[in-house]
This record gives C-alpha cells, sequence and structure tokens, in this order.
C-alpha cells in the first residue's frame, strides 16, 4: 500500500502557531516583534517577496525593470489583487504607501530607506521610482506591505499609528483579520489573533481555513504551549528549548544564521584598556561550556568575526591558570573569598546587554 500512497494537504484545516509578542499594533508600517511581523506577511500584500527557497520573487508586481544608471525602477502592477473589501489595488495604493514610508511625521521603521525616493504614476499598472545615486540592495526593500490609500487617505499621517487601522486592518494577503484578543480566557498565552481565508486572493485561496496566532510574553510559556498542546507549531524557541521538544510529536528545524554572539571590551575604560586584562578575561570564559548550556548541540563554534581557517590559527584557549597569571602579572592579587583586589580597590566589570532571551543568558 505505501507503494502507491502519496501524501496531500488536507483542506479547510485550522493551524495555530505560537510567537513571542508582544502584538502591539497589525498596521506594518510599524511592526517590532516577530509575531507583528507574520501576522503582516499574512493580512497584505508587498511588490515582491522571498519564496520558500529565500529568493526574491514578484507578488503584487508582474513586472520590473531597472534602467542602466541602476536608479530608476519601472514596477508593473498586476491587474487582478483585490483589497479585503472587494476594492482593486491600484498603483496609487503603493504611491500612497511609498509617500508614508518617506514622511517623517509617519516615524515608519524603514523611513531612511525612502526618505530620497521619489515615486512617480506613468499609468493605471506602471510606477516610476527614482533613486538618488545607485543602491544594489533597493529590490529587498520592495518587500514593504502595501496599505489601502481608499481608507487611510484622510488619517493625519501623525495620528496613523494610533487610528482604528493597528487592531482592525484590511489588507490584500491571503488571509483576512477577524479578532484580536486580550487578556483572559486564553490559556497561557498573552493575545490571540484570529484569521480567515481570503477566497478571492489572486495567487489562489489557501487550504487553511483559519489561521490563529498565539502570542506568549514569557520564553517559558511557549514551550508550555507544545506540552500542553495549545499550539500546532512554535517559533522563536531557543536552541536551548529545542533540544527538550519531543521530536516524536513535533517536526524540529533550525537554520544558521549569519550572526553570532560576541563579548565587545570598551578598551577605554581604565580596566580594560591592557591587553593582559582582557587576555585573562578571554582565557577565564569556558565557551565550549557556555554553548553547550544556551544551545545543547545547536550552536556552533565561533571565535572571531573571521569564518576561515585564520580563525582556527588564533583560536583562545580556556584556562584558568593562564587568567591568574595574567592577572597577577597586573597587580591583582586573588582574596580567599575568590574576588580579586589591588590593594584596596576591587576588580568589577560591567556587562551592558541587548535585552533576548539567548543573549541575557550568555550574558549571565
Amino acid at each position: 500500500r505505501n507503494s502507491y500512497t502519496t501524501e496531500v494537504s488536507a483542506k479547510n484545516g485550522v493551524y495555530v502557531e505560537g510567537v513571542m509578542g508582544p502584538i502591539q499594533t497589525l498596521n506594518p508600517l510599524y511592526v517590532n516583534s516577530n509575531g507583528e511581523q507574520a501576522l503582516s506577511k499574512l493580512i497584505f500584500s508587498q511588490p515582491m517577496q522571498y519564496d520558500t527557497s529565500g529568493n526574491l520573487g514578484y507578488d503584487l508586481l508582474s513586472g520590473l525593470k531597472i534602467d542602466e544608471t541602476e536608479t530608476v525602477y519601472t514596477l508593473t502592477l498586476r491587474k487582478d489583487a483585490k483589497w479585503h473589501d472587494d476594492a482593486p489595488v491600484t498603483v496609487d495604493d503603493l504611491i500612497f504607501t511609498i509617500n508614508l514610508l518617506k514622511n517623517p511625521t509617519v516615524k515608519a521603521n524603514t523611513y531612511n530607506v525612502w526618505n530620497n525616493v521619489e515615486a512617480k504614476k506613468i499609468d493605471e499598472q506602471t510606477i516610476e521610482i527614482k533613486l538618488n545615486s545607485p543602491f544594489a540592495p533597493f529590490q529587498h526593500y520592495l518587500t514593504f506591505a502595501v496599505l489601502p490609500e481608499h481608507i487611510l487617505k484622510d488619517v493625519d499621517p501623525t495620528a496613523l499609528r494610533e487610528n482604528q487601522f493597528s487592531t482592525n486592518p484590511v489588507g490584500s494577503g491571503p488571509f483576512i483579520f477577524r479578532l484580536l484578543q486580550d487578556g483572559d480566557g486564553l490559556g497561557a498565552s498573552s493575545q490571540a489573533v484570529h484569521l480567515v481565508r481570503n477566497d478571492n486572493y489572486y495567487k489562489g485561496k489557501a487550504l487553511l481555513s483559519r489561521f490563529q496566532m498565539l502570542a506568549y510574553e514569557k520564553q517559558d510559556s511557549l514551550l508550555n504551549a507544545l506540552k500542553f498542546n495549545e499550539v500546532n507549531g512554535l517559533a522563536d524557541l531557543t536552541p536551548k528549548q529545542l533540544s527538550e521538544v519531543d521530536n516524536k510529536r513535533y517536526n524540529v528545524r533550525s537554520s544558521a544564521t549569519q550572526g553570532g554572539v560576541y563579548l565587545l571590551f570598551n578598551t577605554a575604560s581604565e580596566k580594560l584598556n591592557t591587553a593582559k586584562m582582557r587576555q585573562a578575561i578571554r582565557s577565564g570564559i569556558n565557551t565550549t561550556e557556555l554553548r553547550e548550556n544556551i544551545g545543547g548541540k545547536y550552536l556552533q563554534e565561533l571565535f572571531t568575526p573571521i569564518i576561515t581557517e585564520t580563525a582556527q590559527a588564533i583560536k583562545p584557549v580556556f584556562n584558568v591558570n593562564t587568567a591568574k597569571m595574567y592577572l597577577d602579572e597586573l597587580g591583582w592579587k586573588q582574596t580567599n573569598n575568590g574576588t580579586w583586589k589591588k590593594g584596596d580597590e576591587e576588580l568589577r566589570l560591567k556587562v551592558a546587554v541587548i535585552k533576548s532571551p539567548e543573549l541575557e543568558l550568555a550574558a549571565d
């Protein structure tokens, strides 16, 4: 039987996903958290979007031309896209959204990219965008969510963030917003957003009939959501939490990103302005144990920003005795309670860290 069996996606299912919150706005101009970004992709359309393999392709656009100076972009809009209230998506909507992005009073998250961009309507399906100078990554900024001019044109730009659109949006994406719940009656989650399928979606209606997003305030609550069957899937787990997921019940996927965690020394500090002190600190940190405690088997070794064989040649070695030797040479003496002193002065350092579960754990 298995030889003749093919798995196919079920129709009209409901998918519930958990994310780290909060969900403070559903206006894509102001999204910050991973949950807000995910909802923006589900509710709104974009001129261009990334496919499942990470390649950039068309969404609302049917064509894109770049002139030889690489400063003029000609965008052609597809004809069959509609807003969730059945109004057509037009070139005017794209220009309206770009003007909001470049308006300093709107305070959109990507203002710096758009403030010197000129957008002009050529005809009902074509828009021309001019840049002051060539900017190679510009295509990747054509992934902004397009907003409906016919709904927002009379809203003062300074009041856009507080407008009811932020809690009751109208988009043109594959799912339609229905309800945002806060507070009690949601289990461990602090918020729940309910979406339903857009049956008139220009790329074909989704197989799922409903999509629910549950937002959690605490990292531990995410993992508990899996254990207590509150969700079908999760994002935003720490590497350490991934190793705690039941692999028999869930598929676990972890993708390496182009990034790492670094400890940066303030060399202007009186205690850190000598190489021996920095070497003492580095020799006294067991990075292997640190990675295992934070990420289990999911974190790779990273010693310098140089990811080549060169890095292995300058690979620092954890050695407490080496650290003590450097401190001793600098005149610091270890006391009976384990602290280090130079005369009456105790050796103390401050660590500043960006608020993030993994970074805070590394700092601790």
